[in-house]
């Protein structure tokens, strides 16, 4: 009788049992997949084909910085981020000169009016360096004449093109630039430096007064702990007259224990820009993303620096403002890669830490990916510390008109950058390789 039930059930209700099978499948399948578009806080990266480029991965959260709705992704969703940089380089292969009609001829070869066209994201294997998703001879569609007129380039490969070369930033190998730096010895004799005048500008920058202030005119809570009142008091902050208020408050006048970047970016707004442009702060730019942390990074970090958030107090402390600290152990709290490791027994860090901390030659982490530039706000001349290391970081021979031909000759400068060893150990001797850009210019101009 048990098995004739049970047959008769199966007969009749087997049709209902393998549509609800199916149904509960396609919930399950929709709720994992169709997540990401109904919730906008969702994780939306199990939706990507494949991993994004090395400098893009930190926001693959938030497809909406890339991706339009049906449009894919164009060249203005690039230029939102790296529009001031690709101005800042100069660049010879702008946009402009492609558009003219002589140039036609070679849209059909690479598009280059379109960012996507060298850079597409979710193709790994296809991944060089700097992002670069086409092959490493794609020089040759224009340049496939380049001996004809450099007898110099007769003999070379143009898979090697990009050893001396760069697509976007060249002004450092720009012929006019090295003709005018040809025989340099590998240490200047005169040191370039740019002493910090944001004090001495501030008021006029921002209109506003820079007295002094101490602990009893601070206006903070009449609760705040007297620790963080004294190290405010001997702050940079408190000598130029920026009272508790300044940055614990917003425009409603409300109260903030832990105010957030938009409160330096009130004073500090250029500093913000670039720390929100930088790989330190690209996370923060998108809104809906937590900050960045050392986890989510691709090279080695101190395994106690992993779950930090880096915003401007990760660096430059809750009270105490004293950028010394900030331009070496800040950084080295948490890279651990070989480069970063190697400093401290680099020539560099000798000076920087020698006994006379007035120091103006010795080189710290931020002086060469934080390097202080001369700006002009208005009619206002100041210098500014570029808080974006992207502009000095990749290609390397970015760093070496802001950063490196400061103290040293545009020959030296080369070889070192071109030396992967060297690098990587933070220039712990000298070069092995040799950069044959002054020779050649030297040649073309004899001829």
């Amino acid at each position: 009788m048990k098995d004739k039930v049970l047959v008769w059930c199966w007969k009749h209700f087997k049709w209902l049992a393998l549509f609800l099978g199916w149904f509960t499948l396609s919930l399950t399948l929709f709720a994992y997949y169709g997540s990401p578009f109904i919730f906008s806080n969702s994780d939306k990266t199990k939706l990507t084909p494949g991993t994004l480029i090395d400098g893009h991965y930190q926001i693959e959260e938030s497809c909406n910085a890339c991706h339009s709705p049906f449009e894919g992704v164009s060249k203005d969703a690039c230029l939102n981020c790296h529009a001031a940089e690709l101005k800042a380089v100069n660049d010879s292969h702008s946009i402009s000169k492609f558009k003219d009609p002589r140039n036609a001829a070679k849209l059909t070869k690479i598009n280059a009016l379109e960012c996507k066209a060298c850079h597409d994201d979710h193709k790994p294997r296809l991944v060089t360096q700097l992002g670069v998703t086409v092959e490493d001879r794609f020089c040759i569609h224009c340049h496939d004449d380049i001996a004809e007129d450099r007898q110099s380039h007769k003999n070379l490969a143009f898979d090697t093109c990009r050893q001396c070369h760069n697509y976007h930033d060249n002004k450092a190998l720009y012929e006019d630039f090295v003709k005018k730096h040809l025989d340099e010895p590998k240490n200047l004799k005169k040191i370039v430096t740019l002493d910090r005048n944001f004090k001495d500008v501030y008021p006029k920058l921002l209109r506003r007064s820079n007295k002094a202030l101490n602990i009893e005119t601070h206006n903070g809570p009449s609760d705040s702990d007297p620790k963080y009142i004294k190290e405010w008091a001997n702050s940079s902050h408190a000598k130029s007259g920026v009272n508790c208020k300044n940055c614990h408050t917003s425009e409603s006048q409300e109260w903030s224990n832990k105010p957030g970047i938009e409160a330096c970016n009130n004073c500090h707004y250029l500093e913000t820009t670039g720390f929100l442009e930088s790989r330190h702060g690209m996370r923060l730019k998108q809104k809906n993303l937590s900050p960045m942390k050392p986890k989510l990074a691709k090279i080695s970090m101190k395994e106690d620096s992993l779950e930090k958030e880096i915003t401007c107090n990760s660096c430059h402390g809750a009270h105490q403002y004293e950028t010394r600290p900030a331009e070496v152990e800040s950084c080295l709290g948490c890279h651990d890669d070989e480069h970063s490791v190697s400093f401290k027994t680099s020539p560099h860090f000798k000076l920087w830490n020698s006994k006379d901390k007035s120091n103006q030659i010795g080189v710290s982490c931020a002086n060469c990916h934080f390097p202080r530039k001369e700006t002009k706000t208005g009619r206002i001349k100041h210098i500014l510390v570029d808080h974006n290391q992207n502009n000095t970081l990749r290609p390397n021979q970015k760093m070496i008109r802001p950063v490196c031909m400061n103290c040293h000759g545009l020959g030296f400068s080369l070889d070192a950058l071109g030396d992967i060893k060297l690098v990587n150990n933070n220039f712990l001797g000298s070069p092995e390789n040799h950069i044959k850009i002054i020779e050649m210019v030297k040649e073309r101009i004899k001829q």
